[in-house]
Formats: structure tokens, sequence, C-alpha cells
């Protein structure tokens, strides 16, 4: 599964771009004129729907956006609104992750839901569907299939899952300093840096804050080595090497 192209091992920062109000994010993506539903005035209650499924964080939808069982393939996932508002923090922190080191190769989204809601959604960044629950699943076996690795060989982004020689690590701001993404690599990996940096190496690629989704850390391999799983909690293991 080949994801978005990278230009070069240097790459740039940010993912706190992908956070919008959920209403805004839902009136850019669909327009105003099919923003939620005007509430019922002072002393009403609209009375619920029973034909409109109740849509929670973690309910599964297929591409016509009707709730499915997580068992079966589908397009997207309810992930929760965290401040107001739908973003990566939300739906890294709904897959048991840390917002600020876990990187995921996932998009959040804002959609209309069953019941014609904005409704703050989780797909795959090229459209493949989602076969199960994403509810803790940084915390499963199999969690380096939801992580943001890079091929440069081939210049394609990749799930960590499959032969790559980079791994995308967050921080906790947009545009990290050197020491900054050092910090961040520690936390991931559970390890000094310096435990490591023989056969691993940290590039940092400054930007503005705002100016990209693209993490600004990068932990890649020397030399030729090739990886098959993520580095995460690497601790004082040998690299998952091919």
């Amino acid at each position: 599964m080949v994801f978005g192209v990278v230009s070069a091992l240097g790459v740039v920062a940010g993912l706190a771009d992908d956070s919008l109000s959920v209403v805004d994010r839902f009136r850019q993506d669909a327009g105003d004129s099919h923003a939620s539903p005007v509430p019922p005035g002072p002393g009403t209650t609209a009375p619920p729907d029973p034909g409109v499924p109740a849509v929670t964080a973690g309910t599964c939808l297929a591409e016509d956006l009707t709730p499915v069982p997580c068992t079966v393939s589908h397009a997207r996932q309810v992930v929760p609104v965290t401040a107001g508002e739908c973003g990566v923090a939300g739906l890294v922190g709904h897959m048991g992750g840390r917002a600020d080191t876990d990187v995921v190769l996932l998009r959040v989204q804002v959609a209309a839901g069953p019941d014609g809601e904005p409704t703050c959604t989780a797909t795959t960044r090229d459209g493949s569907a989602l076969t199960e629950s994403l509810a803790g699943a940084l915390g499963r076996p199999g969690h380096a299939r939801y992580r943001w690795c890079v091929d440069t060989r081939a210049a394609a982004d990749v799930p960590c899952d499959v032969e790559h020689d980079g791994e995308y690590v967050g921080a906790a701001t947009s545009a990290p300093t050197a020491q900054e993404c050092t910090v961040a690599v520690e936390r991931y990996l559970d390890a000094s840096y310096r435990r490591h940096a023989d056969r691993l190496r940290l590039t940092v690629t400054p930007t503005a804050p705002g100016t990209s989704t693209r993490p600004a850390c990068l932990l890649a391999t020397r030399g030729s080595a090739r990886l098959v799983d993520s580095l995460r909690e690497l601790r004082a293991r040998a690299l998952p090497v091919a």
C-alpha cells in the first residue's frame, strides 16, 4: 500500500493544521448550505428520528455513511472531537497513542453523519478500506500498519509494517528544533537516542508552523538497512530489519 510521494529524506513539519472546528471544517468541505440544521427554538426539543442509528465515537461507517460492524470492510470511523476540534490529536488519543509523539498514516475529515450532522471521522489517506476498530489500535499487535513510515527508494509514504527506511515521530510543537525532536524520539523509542545513533540518524527539517501536515522529525536507518516494523518502544532491542 503506497501513499503520497515524498520529495526527499528531508521533510517538513506539523500535524496541527489537520485540526479545525467541526462546523468550520464541515462548511469548508460541504458548503454552508449543507451545514448542521438550525436547532429548535427556545423551550423546544427536536424529537429523535427512530430511523436514524445513533452515531458515537468508534462507530464504523460504510461509503454511504450508514453504520456497519467494524469487522467488515468500511470507509471511515467516527472519532472524538477534542476541545471543540476535529483533529489528529483526538484520533491518536482514540487509538490509544500519544498525540505528542505518535504519528498515524490516516486522515481526519468532517463528514455528514447518518443524521446529516457534521461528524468527525477518520479515513485512510489512499482511500483503501478499514477492516477493524481503530479504538486502542496503537496499543495492539499490528499497530505498525497505522504508523507513518517512508520508503526513500520509492519516494513514497508507507505503513510501517512494510519495508521502509524511515519512520516519522511527532513532537510537542509543529516546528520543532533538533533538541525537541531528540526528546520526542527518546520518548518514542523509550531509550536514549545515543544508544541507537550508530544505526539510526535523526533528520529534522525546520519549517514555519502550519505550513505542512508532514512531521519534521524523521528517524531513518544508516546505510542500506531496511526496516519491516515500527521503532516504537524499541528500547534495547535490535532493529527490526528485513
